[in-house]
């Protein structure tokens, strides 16, 4: 699934100039892979040293119901200790019923950023959007391909496969900042997510 996504990227990305990526590989030994994870329980814990208050931190999600899982406690307070941190946290969502308790959660996680001094924005797909074909496949691509980039100090995690309402995603990575730095993905990923949000999205909060 990587490998296609990586040579997808190398084809069709209108972001950058058409030419190969670098060469990548999930077998670099600090790259720590995943059959199967759950983000606040797998990627909490290896990141706990790594994020600071001028950290950015983009999460791409399907419509949010992760946030309200009752098991899954953890990623509302992995974002909540993000945002009193001083983070930056922007999340995407392809869809989200503002009337329901997702929108409420995810404002409350507003209202403790502004408090905090971190900030937190969430982007909803445009309904009927018309963008070009490369955002096309970027925004039909992950409504199963998650990933979150980090910024300052680089590092990346990957989800191959999260299909919607489930809570555990497929084949995952993480890139810890000493791969992150010298790869061209989390830069790659981090171009996309700002265009797909300039181009085909609303903020909503």
């Amino acid at each position: 699934m990587i490998s296609t996504f990586l040579k997808e990227l190398a084809l069709e990305d209108d972001l950058r100039e058409e030419k190969p990526l670098p060469s990548f590989s999930v077998q670099h030994p600090d790259i720590i892979h995943f059959s199967v994870a759950h983000i606040a329980d797998d990627l909490g814990p290896l990141i706990r040293d790594h994020v600071r208050p001028t950290s950015k931190i983009s999460v791409i999600g399907y419509d949010g119901t992760y946030v309200i899982a009752p098991e899954k406690d953890k990623w509302r307070l992995l974002l909540s200790h993000w945002l009193l941190m001083g983070c930056e946290v922007r999340y995407f969502l392809q869809e989200m019923d503002q009337e329901k308790r997702v929108y409420s959660q995810l404002k409350d996680l507003s209202k403790l950023a502004e408090k905090s001094g971190g900030k937190f924005s969430v982007f909803v797909l445009k309904k009927d959007v018309e963008c070009s074909p490369a955002l096309k496949r970027s925004i039909r691509d992950w409504k199963t391909f998650h990933f979150v980039v980090f910024e300052n100090p680089a590092q990346l995690w990957i989800e191959s496969s999260h299909l919607p309402l489930e809570t555990e995603a497929h084949d995952c990575y993480y890139f810890p900042p000493n791969v992150a730095q010298d790869s061209a993905l989390p830069k790659i990923y981090g171009e996309r997510f700002n265009h797909v949000v300039n181009e085909a999205c609303e903020q909503v909060i």
